[in-house]
């Protein structure tokens, strides 16, 4: 039997043994957390028009183990909301109007927090050490300054996504992430490339900031782990020599670049090379990891010519975009793009 709580335009139903769902259909008639929900592992009550969390709304729920509140209207969030939610692993916020919120000293078991597109000004309050969080998402807020400690709470952090908010620095190093894989800082203010030194880092994404240059040897120095940089939409004109050798996937496209030379950067593991819509006049010059290169997009740059023999060292390239290009000679294909 299902509760008697929900009006007629609410699809009501249990997905699996251990989901309870309420999805809206037509209308915004869920304003509040839903009495009586069963004590189920997953909880959806995401696209309603809920507007706080009360301390007891989810007090019967202490089985709860993921929780989608994700596109609501939620302004508010009881510090004391999940305090009997103690096996509360992954909770979804994303898309509501939080302006703060605080995260209590009973989700230790806590592993994944979405809070991407809300009015967050300043990052949620940690009252405890977290030890197993490993993916935080805050994109789309107005956090502009992040203290220099607030890190040391989550030691096993592996995704961070700190994209679209008003950050213009980010100087955190190694004992602040200490197994950090993957970090997001795009569409930000940074005016360079940040002050940080993260030994453990392997994905780097820092697209539409608008600096111009990445320093000499930033990445061999302070990533030195680094396998994917994506810098896609800065205002690059320059790419300082680097020691990138294990560097799988550059992206460099939509800047300014007016000559490329992979010699310099020690790309000796380069798989991904993006580098269309920059100021190139010539070809991009790749001479390290010829056989190991499998995608090249070089399209809408500045030069009119290949020079036929260009693609043949390039055995194992898979993709080639040349589109954009007013070519006046193309190379050979024949032993390069599978």
């Amino acid at each position: 039997m299902f509760p008697n709580i929900l009006p007629l335009c609410i699809i009501l139903s249990y997905l699996s043994s251990n989901v309870f769902a309420y999805t809206n259909i037509k209308d915004n008639s869920i304003t509040s957390i839903p009495n009586n929900i069963p004590d189920e592992g997953t909880v959806y009550l995401y696209q309603n028009a809920i507007v706080q969390v009360l301390s007891t709304d989810l007090q019967g729920i202490p089985s709860l183990s993921s929780l989608r509140l994700d596109k609501n209207d939620i302004t508010y969030v009881a510090p004391d909301a999940f305090s009997n939610n103690l096996n509360l692993r992954t909770l979804y916020l994303q898309n509501n109007e939080l302006e703060n919120i605080t995260f209590g000293n009973e989700l230790l078991v806590l592993t994944t927090v979405k809070l991407d597109t809300n009015s967050l000004n300043k990052m949620p309050v940690l009252c405890c050490i977290f030890p197993l969080l490993s993916s935080f998402s805050l994109q789309n807020n107005h956090i502009t300054d992040i203290h220099s400690e607030y890190f040391s709470k989550l030691p096993a952090l592996l995704t961070l996504n700190l994209g679209k908010n008003g950050l213009t620095s980010f100087e955190f190093y190694s004992q602040d992430f200490p197994v950090l894989k993957t970090l997001t800082l795009s569409e930000n203010d940074f005016p360079s490339m940040p002050n940080m030194t993260i030994q453990s880092l392997e994905i780097l994404t820092m697209e539409t900031n608008g600096f111009t240059t990445v320093e000499k040897n930033y990445i061999s120095d302070r990533l030195p782990q680094l396998k994917q940089l994506k810098l896609k939409s800065n205002e690059l004109i320059r790419f300082e020599p680097q020691a990138m050798s294990n560097l799988e996937l550059l992206d460099l496209s939509y800047n300014k670049l007016t000559q490329f030379d992979s010699a310099p950067l020690g790309l000796s593991s380069l798989r991904n090379l993006n580098i269309r819509s920059n100021q190139l006049s010539s070809p991009p010059n790749i001479t390290t990891n010829q056989l190991g290169l499998q995608n090249l997009n070089m399209a809408s740059n500045q030069f009119d010519e290949i020079p036929y023999d260009y693609l043949k060292p390039f055995l194992n390239l898979i993709t080639l975009d040349i589109s954009g290009l007013q070519l006046t000679v193309i190379p050979d294909l024949s032993h390069s793009t599978k």
